[in-house]
């Protein structure tokens, strides 16, 4: 994870070098502009995203660049049925000042929304100090947009806090699976000759479990010593 984090740290800092934006934006994603970009560019369009009940009113040329991310798929769609298969749900917002401005609505949280949005429109992806690094992650897996984007101001904290929560989930899997094989060594019939085994089992693998217990292994320590 580190070399990868000092690959990626070594090519986002050469763009302030050699690299021009353009050529940034090809690195990462050599498809990052289609034949419907320059139209989208100067398209007056609004859209209203309603990301869990929170609506944000963008333009639809936020999102001319980038065609294979889901945003930019969605300001693509020529009708409802294209739509849809890009949201969860689609209707034509109602009201003299908003008639005819489509509204697409997401049931996901928002939170990390403003950070997404921003992506689009300066071409670099923030993270805020407040942000869950693997809700984010997750996040930018569901929008299509690539992690690598991350400024190296922001990559510093993001990459190390992925890698951290990374293991702190492997440990946390290894001491589940731990504990499933415990319980069913441990697992024995419920009836008189079960519970006898289970008492004993008890007393033998964890001493700690009842009075008995420790005076058993207090008594077979003392034993073991004479």
């Amino acid at each position: 994870m580190f070399s990868f984090f000092a690959a990626f740290l070594r090519h986002k800092m050469s763009r302030f070098t050699v690299h021009s934006a353009k050529q940034d934006l090809e690195s990462i994603e050599p498809h990052y502009r289609d034949a419907m970009t320059d139209s989208l560019l100067l398209s007056a369009d609004l859209l209203d995203i309603n990301v869990g009940g929170t609506v944000f009113r963008v333009l639809r040329s936020t999102f001319a660049f980038f065609p294979k991310t889901r945003l930019s798929r969605l300001a693509r769609a020529r009708n409802e049925k294209q739509a849809l298969w890009l949201c969860d749900a689609y209707r034509i917002s109602e009201g003299n000042s908003e008639e005819g401005i489509p509204q697409y609505f997401f049931n996901r949280n928002w939170t990390n929304f403003n950070c997404v949005l921003d992506f689009y429109r300066i071409r670099s992806l923030h993270v805020t100090s407040d942000v869950c690094p693997v809700a984010l992650k997750e996040d930018l897996e569901f929008w299509g947009l690539n992690e690598l984007y991350v400024d190296p101001c922001c990559a510093l904290k993001y990459f190390p806090e992925i890698d951290a929560c990374w293991k702190e989930f492997l440990a946390d899997k290894k001491a589940n699976e731990e504990e499933n094989a415990r319980l069913r060594d441990e697992h024995f019939d419920e009836n008189k000759f079960g519970n006898i085994r289970r008492h004993l089992w008890s007393m033998t693998e964890h001493p700690e479990s009842s009075l008995l217990s420790k005076v058993c292994s207090t008594s077979k320590r003392g034993y073991l010593k004479f």
